[in-house]
């Protein structure tokens, strides 16, 4: 066979692969967001359909639930809707087989679109009364995802004619084999774009690589339009389209977050639920496109309420309800926004947007970090149920009984002092495994349980901010290292050569005493190979630098170690690297939430390993629990990991060598 020829089928060859390998990555895409669309489209579902009735279920209306989910199940969207109650009285099922139309079987049966079947639990306050069952009937996703590959097919298969028809008539011209053309054009189909710079000088050769060149950077711009349709899909999955505001997966992703975000604070802001009144009905009577409009119009009136705050997340919980998050606000300055909302209101109804001047009402729950974004969510709708009693178009602010909060900060001034006069409180320990061996345990982080008058061990984590409020927390840090030291006194033989860490709190260097006394109780470890690594929170750090040189070049001098714990929750530069020299960071838990989704989380994650590794520092990520994260981690140079999957928290126990589980 001629060298041409052979040179003609190596091309065809190579275009062959990049053709299937660019309509198989661009069909997988699509599968993959439809399938994420069907999950997230029966998840919501369910949870809406949870919410909605709850009433209906509690009163034994049968009618009304079956009115609701035929409603929904009328649609078409739906394979399966399924409410039971667990007393076994009420049980409603609504199922259809799927069919679809204009799709054929074989790529039905090709392109599998899964549809899981997701639940709910139907709440009666704290109760749970019952499931909701949705499965999302994937018609519709196959039509899309047929129409997709029918345009997808055609436009590829020009390409593909095109580019070959060139190729080989460019290759007729040529007598000599072109390896690095080929190359080229094979690294296309694994999405690497290579330019050749050095243009040959012979006329054919520079003719080849100029084309291939060319070829390339078009396959290149192909695939940067599909990278942004794939952000536009990403946008459809996370964003409510008419609205234009989070819809409710993602504004409870962005909730949770904020909650876990900002530790030590009472309040971290405030959370207001605002709920459209007679939308059905407007629907009804005036048509879909009506309802849409007063959508629109009560998004505007909350975009212009909100005019002058600089952080605030809004979004579209489900119908005509929505969400704010106001970050960092109080209770005043969330009832003068709920305030200024009211009085916008009957513009809505002046203007025939709405059928009634009853037009919404707002429920605000002021938060605190640490709390359950459920919970959180739970009370707003509480206050929003008790403003809809007030009268039209009014709010109410959720507030604790204040009575119950003395009460209950009273019981665990009462708990601290206690276990501190006691010396009660209990140590756990938890491993930090190194990422690239999982079997080798870096060093155990030291975590204390308080003892409560039922007998019961709780985290220290709800005790600390009060006792740091008392002046108490160092108390507490001095406990925990004598109880360490104790045990690592006590197993001598057994493990030469252990390696705990232990939190030191916001307040333990305001009290030069208190820091000589660290000094003294490290000195009364039998052994060298003993070290316990002290981290100091980076908010510490930052406003306690000047101070942590001398300690921590002291600690070090005795053979311990300091690290950085919640890395990454600060807006701080990294000068204080070189100066306190730690052993490890610690980054905060939020990123292992945020890891696999979020790019900028990725950003910094890599960035951070390659800061800390060029200065001898090791980056541990905390609150690591699944095999995805795990390895997401990994590709981006984490070198150690905390969290479930590594190892629960085991109870440390002197003069033997057992743990016992948590």
């Amino acid at each position: 066979m001629k060298l041409s020829r052979q040179l003609e089928l190596m091309l065809l060859a190579v275009f062959l692969i990049i053709y299937i390998g660019t309509l198989w990555v661009n069909l997988a895409n699509t599968q993959f967001y439809l399938n994420t669309q069907l999950e997230s489209h029966a998840q919501d579902t369910s949870s809406f359909l949870g919410i909605a009735i709850s009433r209906q279920l509690q009163d034994g209306d049968s009618a009304a639930m079956e009115t609701l989910a035929n409603a929904l199940f009328d649609r078409g969207d739906y394979k399966e809707i399924t409410i039971e109650s667990y007393d076994g009285i009420e049980t409603i099922e609504r199922k259809t087989a799927i069919s679809v139309e204009k799709v054929p079987q074989w790529f039905i049966n090709f392109f599998t679109l899964e549809t899981p079947r997701k639940h709910s639990e139907i709440m009666q306050g704290w109760n749970r009364i019952g499931k909701v069952y949705v499965q999302s009937h994937p018609g519709y996703a196959y039509s899309v995802l047929w129409k997709s590959t029918i345009r997808l097919f055609i436009f590829y298969s020009a390409l593909f004619i095109a580019f070959s028809l060139a190729g080989i008539f460019i290759l007729r011209r040529l007598l000599k084999p072109l390896k690095q053309v080929v190359e080229q054009a094979k690294a296309l189909s694994r999405r690497e774009y290579i330019i050749q710079k050095d243009i040959p000088k012979t006329h054919e050769l520079k003719v080849i690589v100029e084309s291939t060149n060319l070829m390339t950077s078009s396959i290149q711009g192909l695939f940067e339009i599909q990278a942004r349709n794939t952000q536009r899909l990403k946008e459809l999955a996370y964003k409510d389209p008419l609205t234009g505001f989070h819809n409710r997966r993602h504004f409870e992703a962005q909730l949770k977050c904020n909650l876990l975000a900002l530790p030590n604070e009472k309040h971290c802001g405030a959370l207001l639920l605002i709920q459209i009144h007679k939308l059905e009905e407007i629907n009804r009577a005036n048509g879909f496109e009506a309802g849409d409009q007063l959508l629109i119009k009560a998004s505007n009136l909350i975009k212009t309420s909100l005019k002058g705050i600089s952080q605030h997340i809004i979004g579209r919980m489900a119908g005509a309800t929505f969400a704010i998050l106001l970050p960092h606000l109080n209770s005043k300055e969330a009832e003068s926004i709920a305030q200024v909302f009211c009085e916008k209101l009957p513009t809505l109804y002046s203007k025939q947007y709405t059928l009634s001047a009853d037009v919404a009402h707002i429920g605000i729950c002021i938060y605190q970090s640490g709390q359950d974004a459920h919970d959180v969510l739970s009370d707003a709708d509480a206050a929003m149920r008790e403003a809809q009693a007030k009268g039209m178009n009014t709010w109410k602010i959720y507030a604790a009984s204040s009575l119950g909060e003395i009460q209950l900060r009273h019981e665990r001034m009462s708990i601290i002092a206690n276990v501190i006069s006691q010396e009660s409180i209990v140590l756990f320990a938890q491993s930090v495994v190194d990422t690239t061996d999982e079997q080798n345990i870096m060093h155990s982080e030291c975590l204390m349980r308080i003892p409560t008058t039922d007998g019961k061990l709780q985290s220290a984590e709800i005790f600390i901010p009060i006792a740091e409020q008392v002046g108490l927390a160092r108390e507490l840090d001095k406990q925990v290292l004598k109880k360490l030291i104790d045990y690592l006194n006590s197993d001598v033989k057994n493990n030469n050569k252990a390696i705990f860490s232990m939190n030191l709190s916001l307040t333990a260097f305001e009290d030069p005493k208190f820091v000589k006394e660290i000094y003294d109780l490290l000195a009364t470890i039998k052994t060298e190979n003993k070290r316990i690594i002290f981290e100091v929170t980076e908010y510490a750090v930052i406003h306690n630098t000047a101070f942590l040189k001398s300690f921590v070049k002291k600690i070090q001098t005795l053979g311990h170690g300091f690290s950085i714990d919640h890395f990454g929750n600060s807006y701080s530069d990294f000068g204080y690297f070189h100066s306190l020299k730690p052993d490890y960071v610690k980054l905060d838990k939020t990123y292992a939430s945020s890891i696999l989704e979020d790019e900028d989380s990725q950003f910094f994650v890599d960035g951070i390993c390659q800061i800390c590794h060029h200065q001898n520092i090791k980056a541990i990520a905390v609150g690591v629990e699944r095999d995805d994260q795990l390895l997401q981690f990994k590709n981006l140079g984490i070198d150690g990991i905390q969290g479930f999957i590594a190892g629960e928290p085991v109870k440390l126990l002197n003069n033997d060598n057992h743990s016992d589980k948590k």
